[in-house]
This record gives structure tokens, C-alpha cells and sequence, in this order.
């Protein structure tokens, strides 16, 4: 027999097995209150069976009491119907007013077995039925209370469910954002140049050793120029604490310097492999000697920190 459809008995209850469901109710929560109803439907099945048997009584007390009542009604009859049996004797109205008095008091008796009877039962009757509502209402009420938690409960987990999903989205499109970038970078090598510099954010040092730098005049006959045609760069000389001060030596600071060409500041090998592909940093000699002085001042005059500086 189908345990759905089964009379409900408390073993029923705890016996009784559902299938687990997706964003079903707690199992631990759904037993425990199985549990508690079980035990009230016990209790409730207790009464009935109590009033019952109650009942029972009382209605075989009252069969009892009918059966006596016949019993005397059968004893009057013969009495009335029987010849007198001396003057003596009692006279028959004397026997009828006695065969009448105790059939009232049967009847009475039978009367108060039967409303006493019906009186337990009907009181027995309504206790059970009022204790069973207040059962059924108990466990109506607690499964309504475990229903409102549980809903309430599943709101939540949906609340952070959704948020969950956006806060994925959002790194997810981030994610995509950086991988693009640097796949661009990976692309096109070209983005990680130096940006110019900002103006109007130069250092006082940088800015006195620029001062230095086109304060010196190279003679045109002590620039060596290299075979290869590159554009040649000034060094500067930095002054030191010691020499910050006096103005003999800055005065020898503003001599002028031999200038170094670019190749040697890049430690660039000349080579006569054609088949060897120059260095990336090669472009930078393409520009003319005016183009490359002037990257150099801003670079020197710039006022950013290093992150910066490397387009980070």
C-alpha cells in the first residue's frame, strides 16, 4: 500500500519517506516536526479510544437497564394476570401499585445509567475534538512559522545568489579589459612608448643641470663624429655637494665636454652582417640629431615619478 495514501498513524509519520527535491524544505526541520505531530496524533488517537470505550459502557449499562426494566414489566404482567391464591393474600391493586413502584425506579435507575453515559461520552467527545483542534492549530501554526523562515531564508540565498552573479560580471568584464590591453601591448609593442612629458612640472635640479647642459657650446672641430653617420649626445656633468657651492667649479661644470655618440651609449656593436637585424632601440637613430637632443631635454627636464615615466 502506498505510504501517500495510507491511513495516518503516528508509526506512519515517522516511518513515512519523501523524495529529496531541488530548493526543497530542510529535511532536519520537515523530521523534527513529522516527529512532534506524530506524537499529538498518538495522543489524540488515545482520547478517541478512551471515549470510546467509554461510550461503549455506558450504552451496555443502558442495555442492562432495558433489559431490567423488561424484566420487571414481565414480572408485573404475571403478577397482574395471577389468581389470588388466599384472602389472605395482598389484593391486586396493592401488587399493581408495588409492580409500579418498582418499575419507576427501574426506569430512573436506567434513566440516570443512560444520561450519565451519554453525559461522559459527550464530555469525553469534546475534550478530544477540542484537543485535537488545538493539536492540528499548533502544528498548522508551526509549519506556517517553518514555511515564512524557509521562504524568507531562500530570499536571501537568491539576494546573494544574484549579487554573487553581478560581482562575477563585473570581474569577469574586467578581466576581459586587462587581457585585451595587454594582448594590444603583445600586438603592437609600440603602445609602451614614453609619453611626453607634463609641462611646467620640472625639478630645480633637473632644471639647473639643464641650464648646464645648453649652457655648453661643443666646437663644431672637437665633435668626433663616428663613421656610421649616428647622431652624437652631449654628457652632462653633474655637480656633487662639494662642488655645488663654488663658483670656480662650476664654472669648470660649464666647460664644455667631449660628446660620446649614441652608438657607444647603447652599446650598439657594428657589425657587417647585413643579415642581422638591428636593435629595437635602433629607431631612436633614424630621427635627426635636433630630433634626438630635444627627446633627451625632456626627458632629463621631466618631473614624474617612475611609474609614470614607463607608461605604467
Amino acid at each position: 500500500m502506498d505510504e501517500t495514501t495510507a491511513q495516518p498513524t503516528p508509526q506512519l509519520l515517522t516511518d513515512i519517506q519523501f523524495k529529496v527535491a531541488r530548493k526543497g524544505y530542510d529535511p532536519t526541520e520537515v523530521d523534527a516536526f513529522l516527529e512532534r505531530l506524530s506524537g499529538a496524533v498518538g495522543q489524540m488517537q488515545d482520547r478517541l479510544r478512551q471515549a470510546t470505550a467509554a461510550t461503549e459502557a455506558a450504552e451496555r449499562r443502558a442495555a442492562e437497564a432495558v433489559r431490567a426494566q423488561s424484566l420487571l414489566q414481565a414480572r408485573l404482567t404475571e403478577v397482574e394476570n395471577a389468581p389470588r391464591q388466599s384472602p389472605s393474600a395482598m389484593g391486586p391493586e396493592a401488587e399493581a401499585e408495588q409492580a409500579a413502584s418498582v418499575l419507576a425506579m427501574a426506569q430512573r435507575t436506567a434513566d440516570a445509567v443512560v444520561n450519565d453515559a451519554r453525559t461522559a461520552a459527550a464530555k469525553l467527545l469534546s475534550e478530544a475534538e477540542a484537543e485535537a483542534a488545538n493539536i492540528v492549530g499548533d502544528a498548522r501554526a508551526t509549519a506556517a512559522a517553518s514555511i515564512g523562515d524557509l521562504d524568507a531564508r531562500r530570499r536571501e540565498l537568491e539576494a546573494d545568489a544574484a549579487a554573487l552573479d553581478a560581482f562575477l560580471l563585473e570581474q569577469r568584464a574586467a578581466i576581459s579589459a586587462d587581457v585585451s590591453r595587454i594582448q594590444t601591448v603583445l600586438d603592437d609593442p609600440r603602445a609602451l612608448r614614453v609619453a611626453a612629458p607634463p609641462q611646467g612640472s620640472v625639478r630645480s635640479d633637473d632644471a639647473e643641470a639643464t641650464e648646464d647642459i645648453h649652457s655648453v657650446e661643443s666646437p663644431e672641430q672637437d665633435v668626433a663624429v663616428p663613421s656610421s653617420d649616428l647622431p652624437t649626445m652631449a654628457t652632462p656633468i653633474v655637480e656633487t655637494e662639494e662642488t655645488a657651492g663654488g663658483s670656480d667649479l662650476r664654472a669648470e661644470a660649464s666647460a664644455p665636454s667631449e660628446a660620446a655618440p649614441i652608438a657607444k651609449v647603447f652599446d650598439v656593436e657594428e657589425s657587417g652582417d647585413d643579415e642581422e637585424e638591428p636593435h629595437d632601440g635602433g629607431r631612436l637613430f633614424d630621427d635627426t640629431d635636433d630630433a634626438a637632443d630635444e627627446a633627451m631635454r625632456r626627458f632629463f627636464d621631466a618631473d614624474f615619478e617612475d611609474d609614470d615615466r614607463f607608461g605604467r
